[in-house]
């Protein structure tokens, strides 16, 4: 599978791995105003612990429930088509969904299908920065964006402008600049008002309540 990390393209193998060898990524894009929100009322989430797990599962299944299902009934009937990507400690950067619902398999018909990913040389929280990156440019594409809780994006972008520009986050997340730059105001308004109730970090308050703060930026600049 050819990758594009730390700046270069380049080929890796796939492998083969026992599940049992493989850790949920706590900060995937994909559920992490549900992580977030957690872990702000509850502590930290340890992917090694089986409550945690159970935890973690529950979110990754939630998120697009519906694509879930045709997925499980996919990778049943003609197995895993599309490889992951694992960190060197094994944790799961590009495939979530795909390690859950495999596990499910497994369980269910007391298995041992094997997960099919490439391995980058690196261990997550020695990379933090690129790993985030690619993430980001695979799980956030424009073609799997719509697959997404609709305030993951700001919470993604807040992320990377740690590390990157607007300008490069446009590049990492295929969007306009404009765009990044209004989404990093938006989610500013979305935290204030968390702070301002009493809820840091618990960003599943704002589900289905975009569209107010969407709205108060355009006031706010009028």
């Amino acid at each position: 599978r050819i990758i594009n990390y730390n700046g270069e393209e380049k080929a890796y193998p796939v492998y083969r791995i026992p599940l049992e060898y493989l850790v949920y990524n706590v900060v995937n894009g994909r559920i992490r105003s549900r992580t977030r929100s957690h872990e702000e009322r509850f502590g930290a989430l340890d992917p090694g612990d089986d409550d945690d797990i159970q935890i973690i599962e529950q979110f990754l299944y939630d998120s697009a429930k519906g694509r879930n299902e045709k997925t499980l009934e996919s990778i049943e009937e003609i197995g895993q088509q599309e490889s992951g990507i694992i960190t060197e400690d094994g944790v799961v950067i590009d495939g979530n969904r795909r390690s859950l619902l495999l596990r499910m398999i497994n369980r269910k018909n007391q298995s041992t299908t094997k997960f099919k990913a490439v391995i980058l040389e690196d261990k997550l929280q020695d990379n933090v920065q690129e790993i985030i990156k690619l993430e980001t440019s695979y799980q956030m594409g424009v073609d799997s964006k719509v697959d997404y809780n609709p305030i993951e994006k700001y919470i993604r972008c807040k992320e990377l402008n740690q590390y990157y520009s607007i300008e490069e986050i446009s590049s990492i997340m295929a969007e306009d600049e404009k765009r990044i730059a209004s989404w990093l105001e938006i989610l500013d308004l979305m935290d204030n008002y968390l702070l301002y109730t009493g809820t840091p970090n618990v960003y599943t308050k704002l589900d289905k309540k975009e569209g107010h703060f969407v709205d108060l930026v355009q006031y706010l600049r009028n």
